[in-house]
């Protein structure tokens, strides 16, 4: 297309050898004088006069008066480089030239062609030689290498000439070119096709400097409707750049569709050197029978269905590639089941990269990064989801929160596919007191318990330690675990809390290594003891509460107000306030008051209500 309308300039200023056809040949405006075999011919200016800078020819030329002239059966005009090289020619039937009003025009056909076959063609054309402009009135057609427009980025990158792919086309009901400011504009029902491109639009304009032999911008406006290697876009208002390979949408708010992802922007952008697109501004993306948060962790549900799912995505810019997206500032998702709102999440910056279509590969998200699901939240720094393994990282401060329960370390990391999480480095734990032990204000020794109505707030129980996992019916924790109940408190190396039975409520708790202990009981007698490992276990049958501890180690040791029990081994019944020691070598002393209870000296943390 560069070739075709860099000429037309040449084109139209040869037009100008109408006008001295009759200067020439004042006897020729003869009426009813018919010459044969027209030909006339335009030489370049010194040095090169000799060569031919234009030749047009005609079969026949009537003069019809007052400064008009008929040329007919078959106008070609012809134009040429000064080394003799053919730039175009332009062939019509037939044409008016009007030398006063220094201009050319016909009814009929036009077609301009090029020496590699390509062309502009239309019905109805007017020649002004004073401001060197061309109008076609009908049925403009316009071939160009395949390139011009649709841009080949295979070409640009030198792997494919353009000669080997089909040539774009241009339609529309008018054309004009205008040589003083290097504009070709097609107006009224323009379609441009091609391989890479297919466009609709009220009015296409193209940019040719004079100075250079190529295209440099194309603007394509009102009601643009493009569809670019898959990429269908729609606004008011786009603009290609042979120079950059870019092209830019606007116009109102911009849409986009690309298989199941569609969105829209103040502006989008395709590069279609680099194969990026871009919305820019109040950006928006949706991709159907598509999970993100899901996978990630948020609702724990990978693997299952992507059927009715969808995944909406706010930003104030996004750029995306075949599998790969970037989304910036005040990044919001939001992934729905149906018409049911699954997770969302929000951060500064989302990475993310997809295998196939729709399968997610790895999500990065940063920058005050929240996630959330039902009553799940996870807060961090950064969060980084490898699909290889399922496992999500939430790293820089931070914290989860599942109702009523939260937590914190250096790292989170929950395996979506085990729905594990781990908690890294500094880690410490909140939830209902109920939820670590079962309600210890039982009535006494086994005795049908009396309802009993709480007041005030809720209480919690806290858990510290270097790390801990949780599972579904269990929690671990480990390295200098310190959990605070408000009637026990344990230290030890290894803890334990889990249910049994599936249900959810804990009815056992397991300390390991190192193990100290303290209980209080509703009455305010407090219980102690230390050892190797001690097993808690509790569940209320019926109306009636169990609570059975056993402890045992080299020097196990429990103290109760009846006095000081040692043995490898001690079962401690609480529902029914005994101690049984199996085996020998056990010992008792005395009463607790008598008993120098310092070695189970506890440090104090106080538990957040």
């Amino acid at each position: 297309m560069a070739g075709i309308f860099t000429r037309l300039t040449v084109l139209l200023a040869g037009a100008a050898i109408l006008s001295s056809v009759g200067a020439e040949n004042p006897g020729f405006e003869a009426r009813g004088f018919q010459a044969k075999g027209f030909k006339v011919a335009d030489h370049y200016p010194p040095p090169h006069e000799t060569q031919i800078k234009s030749l047009l020819e005609g079969g026949k030329a009537t003069p019809l008066g007052a400064g008009k002239t008929l040329l007919s059966d078959g106008v070609t005009l012809q134009t040429f480089t000064e080394t003799n090289t053919l730039q175009i020619r332009v062939m019509a039937p037939q044409c008016l030239y009007d030398s006063t009003e220094q201009t050319a025009s016909s009814a009929g056909p036009l077609r301009v062609q090029t020496p590699d076959g390509k062309f502009i063609e239309g019905e109805g054309f007017l020649w002004r030689q004073t401001n060197s402009s061309l109008f076609i009135s009908n049925k403009v057609h316009t071939t160009l290498r395949s390139d011009a427009i649709g841009y080949s980025a295979t070409a640009a990158q030198g792997n494919q000439s353009t000669a080997d792919e089909p040539p774009s086309e241009i339609f529309s009901r008018e054309f004009r070119y205008i040589s003083s400011s290097g504009e070709a504009i097609y107006e009224d029902n323009v379609r441009v096709t091609g391989t890479n491109l297919n466009m609709t639009c009220g009015k296409l304009k193209i940019d040719i400097p004079k100075n250079e032999r190529q295209l440099q911008n194309v603007i394509a406006e009102h009601d643009v409707a493009m569809d670019y290697k898959g990429i269908q876009a729609n606004g008011q208002r786009a603009d290609f750049s042979s120079r950059t390979g870019l092209v830019r949408i606007g116009g109102g708010r911009p849409t986009w569709r690309a298989g199941t992802r569609e969105g829209h922007g103040n502006e989008l952008i395709i590069d279609r050197t680099n194969g990026i697109f871009q919305a820019q501004g109040d950006a928006f993306l949706k991709m159907t029978n598509q999970s993100v948060l899901s996978a990630s962790g948020s609702a724990l549900e990978s693997g299952k269905s992507l059927t009715n799912r969808l995944v909406e995505v706010f930003c104030d810019n996004y750029e995306l590639r075949s599998n790969w997206g970037v989304f910036r500032k005040e990044v919001q998702v939001k992934e729905h089941s149906g018409e049911q709102l699954r997770g969302k999440m929000n951060c500064e910056l989302m990475t993310l990269s997809l295998v196939g279509t729709n399968e997610l590969q790895t999500l990065v998200a940063e920058t005050n990064v929240v996630i959330e699901q039902d009553t799940n939240r996870f807060v961090g720094g950064k969060a980084v989801y490898n699909g290889t393994n399922g496992m999500l990282d939430l790293t820089e401060n931070p914290r989860w929160q599942a109702g009523t329960r939260e937590g914190k370390g250096d790292l989170l990391r929950v395996d979506t596919r085990t729905s594990e999480m781990l908690v890294l480095g500094d880690a410490s734990m909140r939830l209902p007191a109920d939820e670590f032990a079962t309600d210890l204000e039982q009535e006494s020794a086994g005795q049908k318990s009396k309802p009993k109505i709480k007041s005030g707030p809720p209480e919690f129980a806290e858990i510290f330690s270097q790390e801990y996992t949780l599972r579904t019916n269990s929690a671990s924790f480990r390295g200098g675990v310190h959990a605070c109940h408000p009637r026990m408190e344990w230290f030890c190396d290894e803890l334990t809390v889990g249910s049994t039975t599936g249900h959810g409520k804990p009815e056992r708790i397991l300390a390991e290594q190192n193990v100290k202990f303290e209980f209080e009981k509703e009455n305010g007698e407090r219980i102690y003891g230390t050892g190797d490992k001690a097993v808690y276990h509790f569940d209320v049958s019926g109306t009636v509460t169990n609570e059975l501890l056993t402890l045992t180690g080299n020097k196990a040791i429990l103290v109760t107000t009846n006095g000081t029990y040692s043995n490898e081994r001690i079962i401690y019944d609480r529902a029914h306030n005994s101690v049984s020691m199996p085996g020998g070598g056990y010992r008792i002393e005395g009463v607790a008051s008598s008993v120098n209870t310092n070695m189970f000296a506890l440090p104090k943390h106080k538990v957040k209500k």
